[in-house]
C-alpha cells in the first residue's frame, strides 16, 4: 500500500496491520499523518489489538501520549503531535 491509498473496509485495515507487524520487527517508530477523523487512531487500535494490548486504545489528543503494554511486556507509545 502506498501513502496515497484510501482504506475502504475493515479487511484493508487488517491487511495494513499485518504489514505493520511485519515491519515492526525491524522498525520501532511509525508515523501517521492525516486530518482529524482520518482514521489514524482506528488503525493504531487495530495494530495494538493484534499485538495483544487488551486495554482500550484511545486518541491521545489531549494527553499527547498514551502508553500501552501487552502481556509479553512490550510497551507501545501513541503520541499525538500537531
Amino acid at each position: 500500500m502506498s501513502s496515497k491509498d484510501i482504506i475502504y473496509s475493515k479487511d484493508q485495515i487488517d491487511q495494513i496491520v499485518h504489514e505493520l507487524i511485519t515491519l515492526s520487527k525491524h522498525c520501532k517508530v511509525f508515523t501517521f499523518n492525516g486530518p482529524l477523523g482520518a482514521g489514524k487512531t482506528t488503525l493504531i487500535r487495530a495494530f495494538l489489538q493484534q499485538m495483544g494490548v487488551a486495554q482500550p486504545v484511545t486518541s491521545p489528543t489531549f494527553t499527547y501520549v498514551n502508553a500501552y503494554e501487552n502481556p509479553q511486556g512490550q510497551m507501545f507509545y501513541h503520541f499525538d503531535l500537531y
